[in-house]
């Protein structure tokens, strides 16, 4: 059961912490060129695309479907990378930018952690960014239908 319970709070969690990320540390990521406006949509259609992925892997599972923590990796795997992709191509403000790399380093390490263990994005502790930055793109995000359709904010 404790798994089944990993699952159903999954996609919440990870829309916390993955608040304000994106980038790419092999050159996919912007210099830091893009608006409040076009990032907070790009990460919220991000969010929203994966809070709905996890949701239909979830749909009609049984409890012996999540029997083992590879089963549950599995189920977590393709929603995971295709986030992980979407928030790479995401371009944060100039501002954003060391803050989007640093998330976005975290979480591929956390990537390669979860093909072994399920539970390795509970150990996850990504940066924050500055309390500035996560209210200004708040009232943008609060504006945008994907943002609220997923629940996301980049506060705590």
């Amino acid at each position: 059961m404790r798994l089944r319970h990993l699952v159903y709070i999954l996609p919440a969690a990870l829309v916390l912490l993955f608040a304000a990320c994106g980038g790419d540390d092999s050159g996919g990521s912007s210099g830091g060129t893009g608006s409040d406006e076009t990032y907070v949509a790009q990460i919220c259609a991000a969010s929203l695309k994966f809070n709905n992925a996890l949701e239909a892997a979830t749909k009609n599972m049984k409890p012996e479907d999540l029997s083992s923590a590879d089963a549950v990796a599995k189920i977590l795997a393709g929603p995971f990378d295709d986030y992980l992709k979407a928030l790479a191509k995401a371009t944060p403000p100039k501002d954003v930018k060391p803050y989007h790399d640093g998330v976005i380093k975290a979480f591929k390490d956390a990537q390669e952690k979860l093909k072994k263990d399920p539970n390795a994005l509970s150990g996850l502790n990504p940066p924050d960014p500055p309390q500035a930055t996560k209210d200004r793109l708040d009232k943008v995000a609060a504006k945008n239908k994907d943002c609220v359709a997923a629940g996301f904010t980049f506060g705590d």
